[in-house]
């Protein structure tokens, strides 16, 4: 070759990768969010990462992984070509007491990670149930209520 060739051969190396496909700044992950971050045992959680930009040709692998097993999560995911965003569930077993499970994504060599907090129900008894109610109407515990059966003689029944 002579020197333009060379120049024009380096050029191209310069912009290329070894497979002659153009590189550029590959997308970093940026954040890891979930929908709630406190969960009645049994209800799912939904998580979104965020890249810095869209994903290459091809998408972005994905590793995502939980610190224990009352927190299901899939083992990986693509973020699609093109989008910036991808979403996954979180659905969570029943546990004995509240527990704390981390949710974490890995991108190359980036991680983040977000903690889950899992409520356990509330054990019943007597004439007790179990409903869902929302603290200040963000994140959901269990409150026991207590069930009367009126008989008439301990006052008013419930159908007067």
């Amino acid at each position: 070759m002579t020197g333009l060739g060379v120049v024009f051969v380096g050029l191209l190396a310069l912009f290329t990768g070894s497979c002659g496909t153009p590189t550029g700044p590959s997308a970093t992950l940026l954040q890891l969010s979930l929908a709630s971050t406190n969960v009645v045992a049994g209800a799912s959680s939904e998580g979104t990462l965020t890249l810095s930009g869209a994903a290459p040709s091809g998408g972005v692998p994905v590793t995502i992984s939980s610190s224990d097993g009352a927190a299901a999560v899939p083992a990986s995911l693509t973020v699609s070509a093109g989008s910036s965003t991808a979403t996954f569930t979180i659905q969570t077993r029943v546990v004995a007491a509240d527990t704390n499970a981390t949710i974490t994504v890995a991108v190359g060599g980036q991680t983040r990670a977000v903690m889950l907090h899992i409520i356990a129900p509330v054990p019943m008894s007597g004439t007790h149930s179990c409903e869902l109610m929302t603290e200040h109407s963000s994140s959901p515990i269990l409150r026991q209520r207590e069930r009367r059966e009126r008989d008439g003689a301990g006052g008013p029944s419930e159908r007067e």
